[in-house]
């Protein structure tokens, strides 16, 4: 019997040891990109350049240290001695190692200013957080009264939530400040509006997971995020609203959640 547990025990092993290397890239890209700064540049002040007005007040990217904090829950919960073999854990395999990489990467390719790629590494992170997501069954524990254990909300699934709710921001807001960099037409829009139409797009995306998933965390990241832009952009026209907007119907959308009990679709079907 020890002989037929081995590679299997082997095989967790690595996978803790490669989720562990990811995380922890990114955890220490993050600290040097601030801390440093890396190229001698701040990710923010690079951000600053690029006038969107899809960036929210600079208070709400205080999420990516619950987010980091969310990671180190997600690995202290992968090395508890009794989820070595957990089926959860085995389902997201090595999912949150290659997270990590992205996102470190991403970090990098920013900093040093090669910026269509980031584009290209943000979408992909967003497209690794959804396949993780669905790995997770997270379309159906997401949502209120799932039954789902405290350990495996808490720890992998919020987690997770959290990050998947702000890549998706931050993926219409890299698009946006990469567009502004490449002078991407905008058809005789004024920036304001491109903005506002932006801002709608994500309003229809986050609505369409917070249909399907009834996902609370989720829907309270975009309305962290939606009113930062609020904060920031009171006095620009058309974006406040917009964003505003976007605040009220995710509410409504989380207030749903708790009243509907119908298990929802499963995130990316049609």
């Amino acid at each position: 019997m020890a002989m037929t547990d081995n590679p299997g025990m082997s095989g967790d092993r690595v996978r803790q040891l490669l989720v562990t290397a990811g995380i922890v890239f990114a955890l220490l890209l993050n600290g040097a990109a601030n801390v440093l700064p890396i190229n001698g540049l701040t990710t923010a002040e690079i951000s600053d350049r690029f006038i969107v007005f899809v960036v929210p007040a600079g208070y709400v990217f205080a999420i990516w240290g619950v987010i980091y904090l969310g990671q180190l829950g997600f690995l202290a919960q992968t090395w508890r001695p009794s989820m070595l073999r957990d089926p959860l854990l085995r389902r997201l395999g090595l999912l949150p190692a290659l997270i990590g990489l992205l996102n470190g990467s991403w970090i990098l390719l920013w900093h040093y200013e090669i910026f269509p790629l980031t584009v290209a590494v943000m979408v992909a992170l967003l497209v690794a957080l959804i396949a993780l997501y669905r790995a997770g069954g997270f379309e159906q524990t997401a949502r209120p009264w799932s039954g789902a254990s405290r350990s495996d909300r808490w720890l992998v699934q919020v987690p997770f939530s959290l990050y998947l709710g702000w890549i998706t921001v931050a993926t219409i807001a890299n698009i946006a400040a990469v567009g502004k960099w490449a002078e991407v037409t905008t058809l005789g829009l004024a920036p304001e509006q491109v903005a506002a139409l932006v801002l709608a797009v994500g309003l229809l995306i986050a609505t369409w997971v917070m249909l399907r998933t009834l996902d609370v965390t989720y829907g309270a990241v975009i309305i962290w995020a939606y009113l930062g832009i609020v904060v920031k952009e009171q006095a620009t026209p058309y974006v406040p609203w917009v964003a505003g907007a976007a605040v009220a119907v995710t509410v409504v959308l989380i207030v749903a959640a708790f009243v509907r009990r119908r298990p929802p679709a499963p995130l990316g079907a049609g």
